[in-house]
C-alpha cells in the first residue's frame, strides 16, 4: 500500500475521486490507482495533529511508502498559486526520482501556525532561507523516519507570498477541534465585507488546485 496524506478533505478532493473502490480501512480511506492500493489520512492541521494521525496509520497499514500531500504557501516570489513543488530535504531521493522536472524542488518549512499576511511569509524566508511553508510536512518525516517510512513531500502553492490569506487562520479553522468554524466566519464577513470578495476568488481557485495536484499524485504513484 501507498499512503497519502493531507491536511483537511479540502485538499484531497480530487484525488479521492480518481481512487476506485475505494472504502474505510481503519484510520483510512482506501482504494485502487490501477494495480496500486492507495490509502489516503487526513491528519487534520498542525504538527501534533499530523504526528499522531501519521504514527497511527503507519502501525496499522505499514505502507510501502509515503506522499505527504496538501496546500502550501509561497514565500519564494517566484512560486505562484498552482506550482507543484517537492522538498527533498525531507523526502527519499528514490522517490523524488518519480516527479517531473516541472515539480519544483525547494526548501520547505513547517511551522506552528499558519501565516495569514504577506509580512509574515517576507519575515520567514529572511530567517529561514525557505521557498514554502506549511504546518505538518516536518512532524510527517519524523513519524516516518521513526516507522522506517520512505517519505515524498509533493505539495501544491495554495497562496503566494505577494498574497494574504481571505480569512485569518484563527477565524477559519478551529485547531483544537479540527473543523471549519461557519458562524466565527459569517459574522467576521459581516465586520469585515472587504473580506467577501477575496474569500470568493479563493474558493473558486480550489478546484483548479486540487486537480493539479491529484493530476500529479496519480503520476508519482502509477510512473510510466
Amino acid at each position: 500500500m501507498i499512503l497519502v496524506t493531507f491536511a483537511v478533505p479540502q485538499e484531497s478532493r480530487a484525488f479521492v475521486a480518481r481512487l476506485r473502490h475505494s472504502g474505510p480501512l481503519g484510520p483510512a480511506l482506501v482504494g485502487n490507482l490501477g494495480v496500486e492500493e492507495v490509502g489516503v489520512v487526513h491528519t487534520g492541521m498542525g504538527a501534533a495533529a499530523a504526528r499522531e494521525a501519521a504514527q497511527r496509520a503507519l502501525a496499522e497499514l505499514q505502507p510501502a511508502f509515503v506522499i505527504a500531500s496538501g496546500f502550501a504557501g509561497g514565500l519564494d516570489p517566484a512560486l505562484e498559486a498552482g506550482d507543484l513543488i517537492a522538498a527533498p530535504d525531507l523526502s527519499a531521493p528514490a522517490l523524488l526520482q518519480r516527479l517531473p522536472s516541472s515539480v519544483r524542488r525547494v526548501r520547505l518549512a513547517s511551522v506552528d501556525a499558519t501565516l495569514d499576511t504577506p509580512a509574515e511569509k517576507t519575515r520567514l524566508r529572511a530567517s529561514t532561507g525557505a521557498d514554502a511553508v506549511d504546518l505538518e510536512s516536518t512532524a510527517l518525516a519524523g513519524a516516518c523516519a521513526e516507522a522506517g517510512a520512505p517519505l515524498l513531500v509533493l505539495r501544491i502553492i495554495s497562496d503566494a507570498a505577494d498574497e494574504a490569506l481571505p480569512l485569518p487562520s484563527d477565524i477559519a479553522y478551529d485547531t483544537e477541534h479540527q473543523r471549519i468554524r461557519p458562524l466565527a466566519i459569517l459574522r467576521y464577513l459581516h465586520e469585515q465585507p472587504r473580506a467577501t470578495d477575496p474569500l470568493i476568488r479563493f474558493i473558486r481557485r480550489l478546484p483548479m488546485l486540487q486537480r493539479v495536484l491529484a493530476e500529479a499524485l496519480v503520476a508519482a504513484i502509477t510512473p510510466r
